[in-house]
């Protein structure tokens, strides 16, 4: 199975007087970095919140967007500083003594005075955290689905470009096979125009040109490359999606289309190599996005 590190995810989790929404975007990255975006009064809980996507993404640059918002029918609650008034009212009670003054102070003076009513932090509450996390749980889930949907559009497309390698190199060595008798009958054409045939041991003159001509051989080389590509399928078989996997195994192949296009000076297998470099070359390209 192969999941896509591309997605988007969002849910809006209501608990009391507070509403969470979450919206949570992914992008390709080699490793698992996460950044969020938070209100003030959440940022403590950041870790809690890196650690549930981690839990549940394991490569990609991921975004967590959180913001929480008021109920407006709930009043909001207010709160009095007692500390601070029972300050104000010493010192109210000092300027009387000192001055000589007797207005009487009304409780329109006490509430006009700063810092004595506060309006009470709703996001500290415990309903805010809850609908942050089940707001989180939420969007990852949904963000987790499009990946998978994601992967499967992916899969489709790879698959059948590995299917297609597969039909590239077994032409390419059935033309190998066919190809390595005209290779050795234009290496005698051309030791017979080096040599003297007279001074020369023709049975170690038609060994020596068995030797390069095995050399030209490109089944060995075949058979790994096949056996690349069945590792590749049964990997996006696996119950897991591992990208890093596939990617190295592009790597192989690679190696090795390089090495049989070492080997063989026929123009049509040139061809046919340059096709099969390109096709790995697309396969990466889509492997990129794979977690």
């Amino acid at each position: 199975m192969l999941i896509s590190m591309t997605g988007f995810g969002r849910a809006i989790v209501t608990r009391g007087h507070v509403t969470a929404t979450v919206e949570i975007r992914s992008l390709n990255n080699r490793f698992c970095e996460i950044s969020t975006r938070l209100p003030q009064s959440s940022l403590e809980k950041e870790n809690a919140i890196k650690e549930l996507v981690r839990s549940r993404v394991s490569r990609g640059k991921i975004n967590v967007f959180v913001t929480l918002e008021k109920n407006e029918q709930e009043k909001p609650p207010l709160q009095l500083d007692d500390r601070l008034l029972k300050s104000y009212l010493d010192i109210i009670d000092d300027i009387k003594r000192s001055s000589g003054l007797q207005n009487d102070v009304g409780i329109s003076d006490v509430l006009s005075l700063p810092g004595l009513i506060t309006v009470g932090d709703e996001e500290d509450e415990p309903d805010s955290w809850e609908a942050v996390m089940e707001a989180v749980r939420e969007a990852l889930d949904d963000l987790i689905v499009m990946r998978k949907n994601e992967g499967k559009t992916l899969e489709q497309d790879i698959r059948g470009r590995i299917l297609g390698l597969r039909d590239k190199i077994s032409e390419i060595e059935k033309l190998s096979k066919q190809g390595i008798p005209q290779q050795r009958n234009r290496l005698k054409e051309r030791i017979a125009l080096l040599i003297d045939a007279e001074n020369v041991n023709a049975e170690r003159i038609e060994m020596e040109i068995a030797i390069l001509a095995d050399r030209l051989d490109v089944t060995e080389e075949c058979v790994r490359f096949r056996s690349h590509l069945d590792f590749f399928l049964k990997v996006c078989d696996s119950e897991r999606s591992e990208g890093r996997k596939l990617n190295f195994l592009l790597q192989e192949m690679n190696r090795e289309a390089n090495t049989i296009g070492s080997k063989c000076s026929d123009a049509e297998i040139a061809h046919q190599i340059v096709m099969v470099k390109e096709e790995i070359e697309k396969v990466r390209e889509q492997v990129q996005n794979i977690e």
